[in-house]
């Protein structure tokens, strides 16, 4: 019967949708999926708290599609889809730019020969309390000083508490630099990856971004549920950052360790240009803070451990005995 059916509705221009509920195991036995052209299969998986709802396109005949678990959400206008990223096919033939994005902090770019390269990304790993907040708004700043649009993606301070640190590091941004510049805020309790990376795809479709800061990685692996998803989303949003001539910054936290054991460690460092440690030290009576650049890909770096201070404008590298 269905088969006849099939056949009918394929003499007519007609689209049609066939509804039912079923396991992932009946794809394999009952008739219909064998009968049909496409194949869209919803699910849902328990996160903790919370539900998170997926679409997969399991088939679909003489058509190409892209694979995996899609996330979505149920909205008073539908169905609200926000597909997987993957890696841009122009990543194996981009040109890359030859100019430098300063990092806006105080001795560090005699430290990096002038910069980070303009579209590289940058993974800044501490512990709580070593500036690596301070930092990303530092790079921030600079680009808006530049005149650059730019991104701040954050999960821990609200916009308020954003707006103010900004306002403490730079002073008062005036409305033009202001407009620049688009906060994204993200609960904790509420992550869901998959929103997030739409969302900040949808900025850099909106406007010119130059600059994103993403504040931190470690809530984004909570928000992921599993460490290759995780690393999965985070190769193909650099990948995404380097074609699009986006220079981009990650804050990872190390205490406590989420992320930070050595296989992930090693993970991450192959597939971000450059990797700054900010360290808070005990030596003897005295606990201070250091910045050591442990990677910079294509730039002759400095290796040495540096002393820094934070005060009220913001992180800056010490000179000598300062």
């Amino acid at each position: 019967m269905l088969h006849e059916v099939a056949g009918l509705l394929a003499a007519y221009d007609t689209t049609v949708l066939l509804v039912g509920e079923y396991r992932h195991e009946d794809i394999e036995t009952y008739p219909e999926f064998a009968v049909a052209d496409g194949i869209i299969e919803l699910a849902r998986n328990s996160l903790g708290t919370r539900d998170e709802r997926y679409l997969r396109v399991f088939k679909l005949r003489g058509s190409d599609y892209r694979q995996g678990f899609h996330a979505f959400d149920i909205t008073p206008a539908g169905l609200k889809v926000y597909p997987r990223l993957v890696s841009p096919v122009e990543a194996t033939s981009y040109l890359r730019e030859a100019t430098r994005a300063p990092s806006g902090v105080p001795g560090l770019d005699p430290m990096l020969d002038g910069g980070f390269w303009t579209g590289s990304s940058t993974l800044l790993a501490g512990p709580t309390g070593s500036g690596k907040t301070t930092m990303g708004i530092q790079f921030i700043l600079e680009g808006l000083r530049r005149g650059e649009q730019c991104l701040l993606v954050n999960f821990q301070e609200n916009p308020t508490q954003l707006a103010h640190q900004l306002e403490q590091i730079s002073g008062k941004v005036d409305d033009e630099a202001r407009s620049r510049l688009e906060l994204q805020y993200y609960s904790a309790v509420e992550l869901s990856i998959d929103r997030i990376v739409v969302s900040v795809f949808q900025a850099l479709r909106r406007r010119p971004i130059r600059r994103v800061v993403i504040d931190a990685l470690g809530d984004l692996a909570i928000a992921a549920s599993d460490a290759t998803r995780m690393h999965g989303y985070l190769y193909a949003m650099v990948q995404q950052f380097a074609v699009l001539g986006v220079s981009s910054m990650f804050t990872l936290e190390t205490d406590p360790p989420i992320m930070a054991s050595d296989e992930n460690n090693g993970r991450l460092s192959h597939m971000t240009d450059n990797i700054v440690f900010l360290e808070i030290r005990a030596n003897d009576s005295h606990v201070g803070r250091t910045l050591r650049i442990a990677k910079a890909r294509g730039i002759g770096h400095d290796l040495q451990a540096r002393e820094m201070k934070i005060d009220g404008t913001g992180l800056r590298i010490l000179k000598g005995r300062e």
